[in-house]
């Protein structure tokens, strides 16, 4: 859901506009902040994202950040990508707890790559066992750069295509293919 209305160069804002004019949602601050709480998380999500582009007020933060406390772990995980765009880091050690007791595999992962481009690589090992599974390789795949050259906790750097080369060889035969295109891209840089 949330890639279907973000691309690697942000949000895709018609489609985010387009589910909440259908659903009789004013595209105003005071609106969105009301639909995060609807009942459909398509329209809860949206809300979330666009608030996370046009609308920074004290206001929209604090809906935001309410939000990402939200039962719902796509609507806490869009809400907590909407305050990474708006640059707000308060909803950061929210994510890191969270994130082990996620249910949802893909929202994890996802959860993941939001934490490391708020530079915060507790997620690391998460993506890698992404990695491992061809049902997530790809979504994985899609995070590194938000890993590449920072530190863990234990100050050991992270070089993503060192560990791409190391995960090859364990990788199940199906994620492979996916694994060696990402290790020849980033050689040929």
């Amino acid at each position: 859901m949330l890639n279907s209305a973000f691309s690697s160069d942000g949000p895709n804002i018609e489609r985010l506009r387009v589910p909440l004019i259908n659903a009789g949602i004013r595209l105003e601050p005071n609106s969105l902040i009301n639909a995060l709480t609807h009942k459909e998380n398509t329209i809860a999500i949206r809300a979330a994202l666009l608030l996370g582009v046009e609308h920074k007020t004290q206001a929209t933060v604090k809906a935001l950040s309410e939000a990402a406390k939200s039962e719902r772990e796509i609507l806490a995980l869009a809400s907590m990508q909407s305050l990474l765009s708006l640059h707000e880091t308060n909803w950061i050690s929210l994510g890191v707890s969270r994130l082990p007791k996620m249910k949802d595999r893909l929202q994890q992962i996802q959860l993941a790559g939001v934490l490391a481009r708020a530079n915060n690589v507790e997620g690391w090992k998460i993506t890698v066992n992404g990695l491992m599974d061809p049902q997530y390789t790809t979504l994985a795949l899609e995070n590194l750069n938000a890993f590449d050259g920072k530190r863990q906790r234990d100050g050991k750097v992270i070089r993503v295509l060192d560990e791409l080369q190391k995960v090859l060889e364990a990788a199940p035969e199906s994620a492979r293919p996916e694994i060696k295109r990402e290790i020849e891209r980033r050689t040929k840089r």
